[in-house]
């Protein structure tokens, strides 16, 4: 039986985003960060903390599958592959009404939307969340996380601050 690199990664369901909340902060904040030369666009991302992000998810007693030294995978290539998963995850699909490619929903779901119910304040920190305390501060802002990703020019809905 022939296997895809991309199956050395687990599922969803075995992976767990929300094991280390700094890093997960630190990913989002680089990923979120405003493009200088164009604001309404996000620089995307870093390489290394999203590298970072997915090894802190894998289940503490992950290793290669049995099948990847018949594949010629080793640890080495391990780093492209886990970048063609984030490819494949994060350009998921191509969005005709706005000719961008968008994220897959479960991905979304699974590293943002998750994690953040159980790292409110890394995900308030990576947003950049200024508002007043008193009047719009943790646990006072109603949070949104839509059933369905938005259909918008911003596939990045960011929901307010809340614990």
């Amino acid at each position: 039986m022939s296997h895809s690199a991309l199956e050395v990664v687990p599922g969803f369901d075995q992976l767990n985003f929300a094991s280390n909340c700094t890093i997960y902060g630190q990913w989002l904040s680089a990923l979120i960060t405003p493009d200088p030369w164009e604001p309404n666009l996000s620089l995307g991302g870093s390489i290394a903390l999203s590298l970072l992000y997915l090894s802190s998810a894998l289940p503490n007693d992950w290793q290669l599958p049995s099948w990847a030294e018949e594949a010629n995978i080793t640890l080495v290539d391990l780093p492209t592959i886990a970048m063609e998963w984030w490819a494949m995850n994060f350009f998921s699909y191509l969005n005709e009404t706005d000719q961008m490619f968008w994220p897959d929903p479960l991905f979304l779901n699974r590293t943002i939307w998750d994690v953040k119910e159980k790292c409110p304040a890394a995900f308030c920190k990576a947003v950049g969340y200024t508002g007043n305390a008193d009047l719009t501060g943790i646990g006072v802002s109603p949070g949104t996380r839509p059933a369905q990703p938005r259909r918008s020019a911003d596939p990045w809905p960011r929901p307010a601050c809340r614990s």
